[in-house]
């Protein structure tokens, strides 16, 4: 394999993550019915001081930098949220205490939702160079369906951490390999021939009785379902049976009607993208045959990171951000980082490429104007019109692209504003034109209503490649607050494709939600017939809670909040994986937690 194979692929991971690190847990008491309100905490930052011994940055937050403590002392009480990318260290499974529990779980819930983030993203007072730099940390609630939960989080055991763990660490203040956006020590020397490293840290996958961890940087990598340790070879790697050998991106789509797997990978090497379609296992631990296609990309590389299906169609938009390949050479002698080599290109344009599922062949190939996003929400033939594809994606600001890359090089410093933040756009994609007819802000049919301003979209999976009604986001409350002094999401809203009701849920002003994640009640038919599981970060206390909403009623609030006595970093992308009622013993082992047989 040769040098360039894997240089770059590593740059390939985003989705807003979070880390950060805290030696003791917070002394103030749990307020799971959120009763302290946002005018007391502006009210004590506003002191100047006052009494700060309840909030997580007072003298039990020893080891957060003074650059990072004194930008959150000194900012608006929403800066609060800040506190949500310091890092974690493992908490072995736990059952939560029932008093940490408001209203009632679910009896129809059961199972364990996976979610994947950078577990920290400095090292001492070494902050690493962009959010998407932070070594990979899964968080995991298993609920039982009897009114139990139980959590537990660990660090991916890549061959990076193993390293960092080597020199001492998360508290070392330097790095042992390179990463995308941040080389080690040492200036070229340090760096010369040396690749990015993998840290797995942007998705997961349960597959083949398997709990994968996905990041653009590398292949996947084994965990343990039950105990989130390594597993899998001495490297933790899963290749599909040696069908992935280089990269496996963190947005796969999964077809509900047949099961196969699609996912794509950047080969820098040879300046292509191979997209790769996976049967589902034939028997367990035996991989699904692996068909895969490529598209050649030429001298300008640019920064993929999630792609869509249909009924019929694999749809890859390549944004025009960025890297010219010649630089590769000089990224390889140790000059610069690859991922600050990205640039926003408006000139260059981009690209849409179209493949048929049934053979992978290419179905459009076509220029269009400069488009930036990070995330798809869905993709699905217009059934007037099966020649046009829509397309819906949380859109950047043309122009706004390397604002964003600020914000997310350092998220603990910089301000999170509307110039952060896309808005969902609805795209009209035309096989037979071979271009883009369309492209508008998503509305409700009247125009009334719009999207906000927000990130993370998902949907109900079982509608991924068709027409679905119902796309959820974590987003600004309102247009005021994205223009604001905001530091992170407050708010969750549902799209309503077809009628004028967008429902609007806000946290306050200093608790952020995660992805919000959509779980189907066994045998539902309806497609909001289900929950909605949104991690939340509670600025204020220096916790995490998880929601419970009915997806059908998200307005109302939720149904029940469960309270964790600690926080853990901001995450990107989970799953959610059913079983039946685990036995309490196995539930109870040392360090084992809730398995889930099926994928939602």
């Amino acid at each position: 394999m040769s040098l360039f194979t894997v240089a770059l692929p590593a740059l390939l991971f985003c989705q807003l993550q979070s880390t950060n690190c805290l030696s003791a847990p917070p002394s103030a008491s749990l307020d799971p019915e959120r009763k302290r309100s946002a005018s007391a905490a502006e009210g004590i930052m506003a002191a100047g001081g006052g009494n700060e011994t309840s909030y997580w940055f007072s003298d039990k937050a020893s080891s957060t930098p003074q650059p990072i403590l004194e930008s959150i002392r000194s900012s608006p009480p929403h800066s609060l949220v800040k506190g949500g990318w310091e890092p974690l260290e493992d908490h072995e499974l736990y059952e939560v205490p029932p008093e940490s529990i408001t209203g009632e779980l679910p009896s129809g819930l059961r199972g364990t939702h996976f979610v994947n983030g950078s577990g920290r993203i400095r090292l001492g007072g070494m902050r690493y160079g962009h959010w998407f730099d932070g070594d990979g940390f899964i968080a995991a609630l298993s609920l039982t369906g009897d009114g139990r939960a139980f959590f537990q989080s660990k660090y991916i055991r890549t061959k990076r951490y193993l390293a960092q763990e080597k020199i001492g660490g998360g508290s070392a203040g330097r790095l042992a390999v390179r990463a995308a956006w941040t080389n080690r020590p040492g200036g070229i020397l340090g760096n010369i021939f040396r690749l990015p490293t993998n840290p797995s840290n942007t998705a997961v996958l349960y597959y083949d009785d398997k709990l994968l961890a996905l990041c653009e940087g590398g292949l996947p990598f084994q965990v343990d379902p039950y105990t989130l340790r390594s597993t899998g070879n001495d490297t933790g790697d899963y290749t599909f049976g040696g069908a992935v050998t280089q990269t496996f991106s963190a947005h796969y789509k999964q077809d509900p009607a047949t099961g196969y797997v699609y996912n794509f990978g950047v080969d820098f090497a040879n300046a292509k993208m191979t997209i790769f379609k996976t049967a589902p296992p034939h028997t367990a631990g035996e991989p699904g045959k692996t068909d895969t296609a490529h598209i050649a990309l030429g001298s300008f590389m640019p920064f993929v990171h999630d792609f869509a299906i249909t009924e019929n169609y694999v749809v890859v938009l390549f944004p025009a951000y960025g890297v010219e390949r010649q630089w590769m050479l000089a990224l390889l002698l140790g000059w610069g980082t690859f991922g600050h080599s990205y640039e926003w290109s408006e000139d260059r344009g981009s690209r849409v490429v179209v493949l048929k599922k049934s053979d992978l062949s290419v179905a459009a190939d076509f220029k269009t104007p400069a488009i930036s996003f990070y995330h798809v929400a869905n993709a699905f033939e217009d059934p007037k019109n099966n020649s046009t594809i829509k397309l819906h994606i949380a859109k950047h600001a043309n122009g706004q692209r390397e604002v964003v890359e600020k914000f997310l090089s350092s998220p603990q410093l910089e301000q999170f504003t509307h110039g952060h933040v896309p808005i969902l756009h609805e795209l009209d994609i035309s096989l037979s034109e071979k271009s883009i007819l369309r492209i508008e802000p998503l509305t409700s049919p009247s125009g009334a209503t719009k999207a906000l301003q927000g990130e993370y979209p998902t949907i109900n999976n079982a509608m991924t490649g068709k027409p679905n009604r119902y796309i959820y986001q974590a987003c600004f409350e309102d247009e005021s607050t994205a223009s604001g002094h905001v530091q992170f999401f407050n708010a969750i809203q549902k799209v309503d494709l077809r009628g004028e009701s967008w429902q609007i849920y806000s946290f306050g002003p200093y608790r952020a939600p995660h992805e919000a994640y959509f779980i189907a009640r066994e045998g539902s038919k309806a497609e909001d017939d289900g929950w909605l599981l949104v991690p939340v970060y509670n600025g204020y206390q220096h916790i995490n809670e998880y929601c419970i909403f009915d997806a059908a009623d998200v307005a109302k609030g939720p149904v029940s909040t469960i309270s964790l006595p600690h926080h853990f970093p901001y995450t990107f992308h989970g799953t959610f994986v059913r079983d039946p009622k685990v036995p309490d013993e196995l539930l109870k082992g040392k360090g084992e937690a809730a398995l889930a047989q099926t994928v939602s």
